[in-house]
């Protein structure tokens, strides 16, 4: 995996997918490949100080940021993203004077507006291991004998393809701790027999140690050392537990009336998400849980703590095609510089970073709409983005 610090809903070979730029280039392996090709003449490197082109970190940085701008104007993500605690006040009757009675006329929960819209449901991003060292297998597909393709095949009790998930091993991490920077993405799982199948290309395997090193260089993709032998299988999914010892949908807070002296307590117990108006945001909060918790001085709590899951869903445990469109051209667009400066990726990168008032015969001034109308900028990626974009927008309205 073209891996960076800066985590992505769209991976960075997803982008390069799009761009048209070879997974090998991106990953760092330009010898052993037979009949060269249209890329640069110098490989994708890891950070900006490994050489003076652009870098899978500038990149990542990249697409987080127009996965952050097309967030602010649709008020969702393009790609289902967690969030915890949430804080936002309980709603109050219109007399500010009296506490309400757990509910609506109608007999429903009341309604919380979270930030994001397109909420998946309540909980936190839980894994449980389902093996420490799968073994990878390389195999050539297509006969010209370069690997093009890696599988791993896990016993698993999982029937959800979507919440299969691969990792470098902590050896390969060098121990850090996990997370999700290190999942090796994008993959196809397939569920079959009690075993879970992973596919995917054998650049997403190099060793991080090879990109990270000092002296990092460009790679042999024939060079069986270069790449990772195992990997770690989780079974990635969203806890929904609603206990005091495991609130992972949230909790309800009341404060201490007859608190004199701060720090001054707050009482607290686990909520239920239910989903109001998903689209919008609008979630109603249970914190009776069918009548297995009583609230503290039996009235409403004064506010919440919220986890969830929103954005826009997977599509084959894939961001959806158009989304992923559009930020991997919103990110060309505000790429902080270009690539090596030579061949077919330069002139592709080149194209959606310059202004449409660049390059060959179909250039063409920039409109006053798209100079003062575009929240995104003026470079081609980001003009195409925002046409899209304007058009997926939801409207939002204030709920009484």
């Amino acid at each position: 995996m073209a891996r960076a610090e800066t985590f992505t809903l769209l991976p960075i070979d997803t982008w390069g997918a799009i761009m048209g730029i070879s997974p090998w280039w991106l990953n760092q392996c330009g010898e052993g490949l037979p009949g060269g090709g249209a890329q640069c003449a110098h490989v994708m490197m890891q950070s900006p100080w490994h050489g003076d082109f652009l870098s899978r970190e500038e990149i990542a940085r990249s697409i987080a940021k127009a996965e952050e701008m097309i967030a602010e104007e649709l008020h969702y993500w393009p790609a289902p993203k967690y969030f915890a605690n949430e804080v936002h006040s309980y709603p109050r009757p219109f007399n500010r004077e009296l506490y309400g009675a757990a509910g609506t006329p109608r007999g429903q929960w009341k309604a919380v507006q979270l930030n994001w819209g397109k909420v998946q449901g309540g909980g936190l991003m839980a894994r449980t291991l389902i093996a420490a060292a799968g073994a990878v297998v390389m195999s050539d597909n297509d006969g010209d004998t370069i690997n093009d393709r890696f599988t791993v095949t896990v016993a698993t009790t999982v029937t959800d393809s979507d919440e299969v998930a691969i990792y470098f091993t902590s050896v390969d991490r060098n121990g850090v701790t996990l997370d999700e920077t290190w999942r090796i993405r994008p993959v196809n799982v397939t569920i079959s027999g009690g075993n879970a199948i992973i596919t995917g290309h054998p650049s997403q395997l190099i060793k991080p140690d090879l990109t990270t090193a000092v002296n990092a260089a460009s790679l042999d993709v024939t060079t069986a050392a270069n790449f990772v032998t195992t990997v770690e299988v989780y079974r990635l999914y969203r806890d929904v537990t609603t206990t005091t010892a495991d609130p992972a949908q949230g909790t309800a807070l009341w404060e201490d009336p007859d608190c004199d002296i701060p720090p001054c307590a707050v009482s607290w117990l686990p909520v239920c998400l239910g989903a109001r108006n998903a689209e919008m945001g609008l979630v109603s909060v249970d914190f009776w849980l069918d009548g297995a918790q009583c609230p503290p001085s039996d009235r409403e709590p004064d506010r919440v703590n919220l986890h969830y899951l929103a954005g826009e869903p997977l599509v084959n445990g894939q961001m959806s095609r158009a989304m992923a469109d559009v930020v991997a051209h919103l990110a060309t667009g505000i790429l902080p510089v270009g690539p090596c400066g030579c061949e077919r990726s330069d002139r592709i990168i080149s194209w959606w970073r310059s202004l449409p008032s660049h390059g060959d015969e179909s250039a063409r001034p920039l409109t006053m709409r798209e100079i003062d109308g575009c929240a995104f900028g003026v470079s081609r990626g980001a003009l195409w983005a925002w046409q899209r974009v304007e058009h997926l927008r939801q409207v939002w309205a204030t709920v009484v």
